[in-house]
């Protein structure tokens, strides 16, 4: 059974942001990644019986959103995943009389500004992911006071995610995952690729992957689509933005080379190659 827990669960996007911690338990797992939907890890230090470490550092700005951190077994297929809660600077702009001093409260939280002289102000607040409207009140130099609800013009966070491989050999199966942030169940289909082995329950589906051609991977739920473009290559790198905890054992079947390399090209295998890029702190794209 693998664990996984990361505190604290909410984070707010902005430079220099304390992490969250990571801790992954996985005592029977043979080999463990850790991946993560936005923002990067740090490298895992391991705490001994099966215990694992590592800090999650959210993207500097961004819309309010949601992340995923996920931790799976190579060998065996089994995560286990967290959700984060992204906060995310935005500016409620308003026209209200010059001078009038002006207040938004979104989730409980209060900031205020003042409004120039030709009555514009702009509220800087922090929004939660999922957030539409700001409660805005406005009193003049006389005191009258003004209240209104002002919508949030922010584009909707991301709420369903998709694990895979940026590439993978063809013919080799790949297992990949979906996962939602809400108890709704992903469904996987591929275009390119036949899907095995399919598991979906609330929040989470996987499955295998087997490409015959270039892959369109594509996660469904709750009118929510998430793709993911696959290409077709000689081997199998693990997902982008993923870090290994503990690479002691050799490469599953499906990550190495399609076809034997000769002796000049072999590539060093998992237990002597120096750390790759996928070891260094993750920084998935887009973040």
């Amino acid at each position: 059974v693998i664990t996984l827990v990361v505190t604290p669960a909410q984070l707010k996007m902005e430079a220099g942001a304390a992490p969250a911690m990571v801790t992954v338990t996985a005592p029977a797992a043979a080999r463990v990644r850790l991946w993560c939907s936005a923002g990067g890890l740090s490298r895992a230090r391991a705490l001994g019986g099966g215990r694992f470490a590592a800090s999650y550092t959210p993207p500097p700005t961004g819309k309010p959103t949601f992340a995923v951190v996920a931790a799976w077994d190579e060998a065996s297929g089994e995560a286990a995943t967290a959700t984060l809660m992204l906060l995310g600077r935005s500016e409620i702009p308003v026209e209200t009389e010059p001078g009038a001093l002006v207040a938004a409260v979104v989730h409980g939280r209060r900031a205020t500004a003042r409004a120039n002289a030709a009555g514009h102000a702009r509220v800087p607040l922090w929004v939660w992911p999922g957030d539409r409207t700001a409660t805005v009140t406005a009193t003049d130099a006389a005191g009258n006071v003004t209240t209104n609800e002002l919508a949030l013009e922010l584009p909707p966070p991301d709420r369903l995610f998709l694990l895979a491989p940026s590439e993978v050999a063809a013919g080799q199966p790949v297992r990949v995952w979906a996962f939602a942030t809400s108890a709704a169940t992903p469904a996987l289909t591929a275009a390119g690729a036949s899907l095995s082995s399919i598991d979906a329950r609330p929040g989470v589906a996987t499955a295998s992957l087997r490409a015959h051609a270039e892959v369109t991977l594509t996660a469904a739920v709750a009118g929510e689509r998430a793709q993911q473009h696959i290409r077709v290559a000689a081997r199998t790198p693990p997902p982008a933005g993923s870090i290994a905890l503990g690479d002691a054992r050799p490469p599953p079947k499906w990550g190495q080379s399609s076809a034997p390399p000769s002796a000049s090209s072999a590539p060093p295998s998992a237990s002597s190659a120096p750390p790759s890029a996928s070891d260094a702190p993750a920084q998935p794209p887009g973040a």
